[in-house]
Formats: C-alpha cells, structure tokens, sequence
C-alpha cells in the first residue's frame, strides 16, 4: 500500500509540473517577433482550446469576449513609436489562427486573416494575413507608418514558456515511478 501511496503522490505532481500533461485551463503564449524595423512582443492568452481558434469580437482589458482569447498584452513597435496594445477589437475573417499545446500559429495560406486593434479601427493594428502581406503593424502613435515582412505557409507566432522541459519532467517523473514501482513491487504469498 505505501507503494501505491507515493505512486499516487509522484503522478500528481508530475501532472502539475506538467501542464502540458493535463490541458485544461488558459494557455499563454510568447511572442517575440520581429516585423521590418518593427516588432511585437509580449503575450497572447487562450482559453485552453486545440485547433482552430475563433478570435472575433470586442476584448477590454485583460479578459473580455473574444472567442477563444482571454487576453492580449502586446508591445507594438514600429521602429519609431513604441505602444501598448492589450484591449481592443479582435477580428478574425478564416481559418488560419491555429493553437497547439506548445506553439500559436497562422496559416498564410488559409482565407482571411486575423487582426488585432487597440480601442479605435485605426490606431495600433497588428494584422495576420495575407491581404496585409504577411505580418505588419500600421499607425503605432498615430504615425500612419506601416511596418510588414511578407510570409507563406503556416508559421509559429508564438511559443509557450518552456512547455518542452515542462513535458520532459512530467516524463522522467513518470520514468521513475516505473522503475520505482518496479523495484519495490512486492510478489502475492500463498497460504
């Protein structure tokens, strides 16, 4: 029975060492890209869903309705002005915004876009798609400057923290409850 008891204990704790083991709360991912003279940095929150995300609606602050994302706190920089944008208006025209327990990507190659908006339609945009030719950021400041690079395909457009040596421990906690309960393993006696 003690065995059991600190199997019991191991695997707990590798599950919550482990997010990624057991998904089923928000999931934050970094962004750190880099656009033209521009970049965007800072972090993305999902409600937890795998696939294809639905991101239209109206967010204010750190938590709102925008379909799958719970909340933005972005750094958008155009190589001249430097803004916030963590509310706003979130749209989303098309399949492309893709979630995975480690990565948030977008498929070029899908319709549509998705394409994030401080408060007003024309001030601090960030825009996914290919109608923006790729990546690009517009108006940071109310500069009127648009910053873009051109992308295809499907690309990664943000990383969750260390998901990967998170898995690996919840894996090797694992391992070694195998091997421990292995060893320890006690035989049935007759009578």
């Amino acid at each position: 029975m003690k065995v059991r008891s600190v199997a019991l204990s191991i695997l707990l704790s590798a599950a919550m060492v482990s997010p990624s083991l057991l998904r089923a709360d928000n999931i934050t991912y970094s962004i750190d890209q880099t656009v033209g003279a521009g970049s965007v940095t800072g972090t993305i929150t999902t409600d937890g869903t795998i696939g294809v995300l639905n991101t239209g609606g109206v967010i204010d602050g750190p938590v709102g309705s925008a379909g799958n994302i719970v909340a933005v706190n972005l750094v958008l920089s155009d190589g001249t002005n430097t803004e916030p944008l963590s509310g706003g208006i979130f749209t989303s025209l098309g399949s492309g915004l893709i979630a995975s327990a480690t990565d948030l990507t977008f498929d070029f190659g899908a319709p549509g876009g998705f394409a994030l908006y401080s408060g007003y339609s024309n001030y601090d945009q960030l825009c996914y798609s290919t109608g923006c030719g790729g990546i690009s950021i517009y108006n940071v400041g109310l500069d009127g400057q648009t910053v873009a690079i051109s992308e295809t395909g499907t690309q990664v457009i943000g990383t969750v923290p260390d998901a990967s040596g998170l898995s690996l421990a919840g894996i090797t906690a694992i391992g070694i409850l195998g091997a421990f309960r292995k060893k320890f393993m006690i035989s049935p006696q007759s009578c």
